[in-house]
């Protein structure tokens, strides 16, 4: 309740929002609850006696893919494709006009790591043998889970992280194909891969049997724009300028780590 989210903000130093409500199928009644949820918190923040800051963590979706071959700086224009990144974009926007304390909007790129849920499909599909991408090669970032909480606490930690956004990332891009055979490598399993069409991804009742059947996670029609972008590379210079923080993660070793905690948890099954 109200009364008891002020009583705990007032002794709040640093409140981080990272939480939101996601149904493929619920979109629009996300988008509201979403948004509302964010707005109660900045609001309440705000009435306060707390002099802290407010930390979002946001996702790429929010900046929306590159409109170039380069990586895509916080500076650009948000183009977001999606409507989960509208949703994202939309709760920034409230941070940013609404907040009367400082804030801090960090953007990962696709998440993985133990206890993720929106990147198993990738391990779900590895660990049957037959790994599904859909048209041309896609190129992507990844930021893993230690990481963002590490680059989370360099912002916190650091005044000129005040009213800015940071993107993290690996230092690197991927492909499908590539995060495929690196996945592969890195557990030690062969895998059979099968290119479809770009067109194929439209059928989103095929898309949605097709994924579901081979991954086990359901599909989201929300996402259905971010797939059919090519270019989802990040700039992550900002990140290491302002804060001096760059990601350290060696993806071999923690793509294995995420594998490992998905076998001891039964959510390869």
């Amino acid at each position: 309740d109200s009364a008891g989210l002020s009583k705990i903000l007032a002794d709040c130093d640093i409140l981080i929002c990272n939480s939101e409500v996601t149904e493929a199928e619920h979109a629009v009644s996300d988008n509201r609850k979403n948004c509302g949820q964010i707005r109660k918190l900045t609001k309440l923040y705000n009435n306060s006696a707390s002099s802290g800051r407010l930390v979002l963590i946001s996702n790429q979706s929010a900046a929306g893919p590159s409109k170039t071959n380069v990586a895509k700086t916080e500076d650009e224009k948000e183009t977001p494709v999606s409507a989960y990144g509208k949703m994202k974009l939309e709760m920034e926007q409230i941070v940013r006009s609404e907040s009367r304390h400082p804030w801090t909007i960090i953007r990962p790129a696709a998440l993985y790591g133990s206890g993720d849920k929106h990147f198993l499909h990738y391990f779900r599909m590895m660990y049957k043998g037959i790994c599904v991408s859909f048209g041309t090669e896609k190129r992507f970032c990844l930021t893993y889970i230690k990481e963002l909480a590490r680059s989370v606490e360099s912002a916190i930690n650091n005044p000129a992280a005040s009213n800015e956004v940071f993107n993290t990332a690996l230092g690197e891009s991927f492909s499908q194909s590539e995060l495929f055979n690196r996945l592969s490598a890195a557990l030690g399993k062969p895998y059979i891969g099968i290119t479809l069409p770009q067109e194929a991804i439209r059928v989103v009742s095929f898309a949605e049997k097709l994924i579901t059947l081979l991954s086990g996670n359901r599909y989201s029609k929300a996402n259905l724009k971010d797939f059919e972008s090519n270019n989802w590379r990040v700039n992550t210079e900002k990140a290491e300028r302002v804060l001096g923080f760059r990601n350290q993660s060696n993806i071999s070793r923690t793509l294995l780590l995420t594998y490992r905690w998905y076998l001891k948890h039964h959510w390869l099954s």
